[in-house]
């Protein structure tokens, strides 16, 4: 890698991490993790979080968006692609049984 595109590796990764810190989704995920779970597994989200922006900067850089721009066909089986993967979600969200509260005892004082 020479030099110029390291500092702007090192640019766009410093921005994401900054994007990371505020609240959003990404962050309500690490924090119901922490506290369902224990510190291991809101640690284990963050990671994850944060390595899946590794990849997708690192994807940015080498210029996967303009491969894909150039190839209609393959932006279209991407498309196809992503949007089984989407329903295949959907299909098991719908599928697993929803875990309800227990209902709330009115005779308590």
């Amino acid at each position: 890698m020479e030099l110029n595109l390291i500092s702007i590796f090192i640019t766009v990764a410093v921005a994401h991490f900054l994007a990371l810190l505020s609240p959003g989704p990404d962050f309500v995920l690490v924090v119901k993790s922490a506290f369902k779970g224990n510190r291991k597994n809101a640690v284990g989200v963050a990671l994850g979080i944060a390595t899946a922006n590794a990849v997708y900067i690192g994807l940015c850089l080498i210029g996967v968006g303009a491969i894909l721009s150039t190839s209609v066909s393959l932006m279209i089986a991407l498309k196809f692609i992503g949007g089984l993967f989407l329903m295949y979600i959907a299909f098991n969200a719908l599928k697993t049984p929803q875990k309800f509260l227990p209902e709330y005892d009115r005779n308590i004082s």
